[in-house]
């Protein structure tokens, strides 16, 4: 937690000026009011840790998330393109035995798919009280789709049960396709302050787009080149969940005098936390509990 990381640099500081004050007063200076001056710069030190309203309290730092992002957005725009390219022949793109008697499309040559996703204009932004958004541009190119599709027919099916494929072995032939399109992501990291032992729950989750929209474009052989629009939905909702928990010691055992021993346990309850671009911060009360004497 960084208030005790604080008070560990300022208890270094005081140990520090302690001696240099202890230095400078061997050469006639007046000692006591270098030791005020020194004991004033502490307590200006640590007025920012200080915590009046709560027991517990911790942050967590976002400039350093920030500046990640700005430092992505002046990269070279090779560095922020995801490459895509099929490395296996006959990778099956689909195939429908139930209706359609094993009809199916699949690449007919091993670098048969390539594609490219530029990313840009990373950014975060915050929606109160507890939502923090990470956002990018993506532009796909879909470069190059060879595809060998065969169509077996439909599938009959009796009324008493069962069904049969038609007889012949059906026809195919070879497509190439390709296509472009664009959309925002937009991620969430939700954040619920929780009791107990303390610390954040989070939800990871897809804000946006609801679907992505693509006109690709087929080269068919004797037949020429048909534009179709294809619609891909976008799963929404919680990817995952998880915890941030606080680095705090809930539970231990302490020495009475006489040499009994008594265990404890601490009882954290959520004081308030706050997101903003400085930093994701909460509090918390602490209530401590002994366990009976056995």
């Amino acid at each position: 937690m960084q208030p005790i990381k604080r008070r560990a640099c300022i208890a270094a500081l005081v140990g520090v000026t302690t001696f240099i004050v202890s230095v400078s007063g061997a050469a006639g200076d007046d000692f006591s009011s270098q030791i005020d001056s020194a004991r004033n710069d502490v307590v200006q030190l640590m007025a920012e840790s200080r915590i009046t309203d709560a027991d517990v309290a911790t942050s967590i730092p976002l400039a350093p998330l920030s500046r990640a992002l700005v430092s992505l957005n002046n990269t070279d725009g090779l560095r922020r393109t995801i490459a895509i390219k099929s490395t296996e022949v006959d990778g099956v793109l689909w195939k429908d035995d139930n209706t359609w008697c094993g009809s199916f499309a699949a690449l007919r040559r091993s670098d048969g798919l390539v594609a490219s996703v530029p990313l840009s204009n990373f950014a975060i932004r915050f929606q109160e009280p507890n939502l923090v958004v990470l956002s990018v541009d993506a532009a796909v190119n879909l470069h190059r789709a060879d595809v060998h599709w065969h169509f077996m027919g439909p599938r009959t099916k009796f009324p008493f049960g069962g069904s049969v494929c038609p007889p012949s072995g059906g026809f195919g032939g070879d497509i190439g396709a390709t296509g472009t399109t664009s959309f925002t992501l937009e991620v969430g990291v939700k954040l619920v302050q929780v009791g107990g032992d303390g610390g954040f729950r989070y939800d990871l989750l897809i804000l946006s787009p609801e679907s992505v929209s693509m006109t690709l474009s087929f080269e068919f052989q004797r037949i020429g080149r048909l534009g179709v629009p294809e619609r891909l939905n976008i799963p929404r909702g919680v990817l995952t969940s998880g915890k941030i928990p606080l680095l705090f010691q809930t539970s231990g055992t302490v020495k009475l005098p006489g040499g009994t021993e008594r265990s404890y346990s601490v009882v954290i309850t959520p004081r308030g936390f706050t997101v903003n671009q400085k930093e994701i911060a909460g509090r918390w009360l602490g209530t401590v509990a002994f366990k009976p004497v056995n």
